[in-house]
């Protein structure tokens, strides 16, 4: 049969898949203990310090895998695929790992899953096993960096400051975006050409194990640090635009760029309810109750926490405070999958970045809505 008729009959029933999600951490639990029973396993995954790594990968894995089977998203899948296994081979990962950990995910399923349930999945990785060769070519062949698929307008001392972060300079960093803002760059228009192309960097840098875990960690504080102090004396407008709760999914602990949206949507007046990372979603809307908000900002980066915003849309479709209250989406996560935008319609508007989600909340947020001297 071939694979792209094999691909387009994938399909899964809602309670298949809530099925999955409930029961996800239990089979990663049952694919580490079969794993950690191979007697070649250090062979495939580069030695015993990557153990911890391999069990990274397996919780992620599930996670995504639920946003898959929740959506029904297969084509999310066949792309991703080259992207985990290139990343996990630029790490030590054998590509031999793959489908014998995607037999592990077979068995487990078998064990957890009742019969019903457990044929359409099994289906899923059986085709992930099928195209593992072609997921190989794919992998090694490579793709466009996404700094370079979606390459925002780099400010000319792009690369003088990715070389201070890189080298751990944070008063240098600093005092370079300093110098920018004060020669009259707008602090929103130096996150998109400045830092928001960084973390991009960083992240292709990390993917390509060129930096390590602990340096990707040190550019982002030092990013989040410098975001902080430059907004701490920023000029805010005195317009007033009314009410946003900005917020980072669930489970996401990528919180740069809905830290910057938010900065930015309060430098043009908005009052900004900044939540953070992982905010679970009964606590968002029980916020929602209290706030009462013009909008509300989700900020998704890695794929496998879409799920969770069609959690929010559906949650709050359900709540009579919040029915009425618009959607603002953004992150990397929608960029390099802009499909689920689109098969998002009118529930949620979309920004992919500072400047596009200050103009996407002004037209958002009614005039009727703003207080009286906005």
């Amino acid at each position: 049969m071939p694979q792209e008729t094999m691909l387009s009959s994938l399909h899964v029933m809602p309670e298949v898949a809530a099925s999955y999600d409930l029961l996800k951490s239990k089979v990663v639990e049952e694919v580490n203990h079969i794993m950690l029973a191979k007697s070649n396993l250090h062979a495939l995954i580069g030695g015993e310090n990557s153990v911890n790594i391999m069990f990274t990968n397996h919780h992620n894995h599930g996670e995504f895998m639920a946003t898959v089977l929740s959506t029904n998203n297969f084509d999310l899948l066949e792309r991703t695929l080259p992207w985990v296994y290139r990343s996990y081979a630029n790490h030590g990962f054998s590509f031999d790992y793959f489908p014998v950990e995607l037999d592990a995910w077979t068995q487990a399923i078998e064990r957890v899953f009742a019969p019903a349930h457990a044929t359409p999945i099994i289906a899923i990785y059986k085709w992930m096993r099928q195209r593992h060769d072609k997921t190989v070519e794919e992998a090694k062949r490579g793709d466009v960096p996404v700094e370079d698929a979606f390459p925002p307008s780099r400010h000319p001392q792009f690369d003088a400051f990715m070389a201070l972060l890189l080298s751990g300079k944070h008063r240098e960093c600093l005092a370079l975006c300093t110098r920018l803002v004060a020669e009259g760059l707008p602090l929103p228009s130096l996150f998109v050409s400045l830092l928001q192309p960084a973390m991009y960097r960083v992240g292709t840098l990390w993917e390509n194990d060129e930096i390590s875990v602990a340096k990707e960690h040190l550019c982002s504080s030092i990013i989040a640090k410098t975001i902080t102090l430059l907004s701490t004396n920023a000029p805010v407008s005195s317009a007033e635009r009314g009410k946003v709760i900005v917020t980072s999914a669930p489970n996401e602990y990528h919180e740069i760029g809905a830290w910057m949206v938010a900065t930015s949507l309060e430098l043009a007046g908005f009052d900004v309810q900044y939540l953070g990372a992982n905010t679970p979603i009964s606590e968002l809307i029980h916020l929602v109750g209290e706030e009462e908000p013009d909008l509300i900002a989700v900020s998704v980066a890695l794929s496998s926490h879409i799920k969770f915003v069609h959690e929010i849309l559906d949650v709050m479709a359900k709540d009579a405070k919040a029915a009425s209250i618009p959607i603002l989406i953004g992150g990397l996560a929608f960029r390099t999958n802009p499909e689920i935008v689109h098969a998002l319609g009118h529930r949620a508007a979309f920004a992919q970045d500072c400047n596009e989600a200050v103009g996407a909340a002004l037209k958002l947020v009614p005039a009727e809505n703003r207080p009286a001297n906005g």
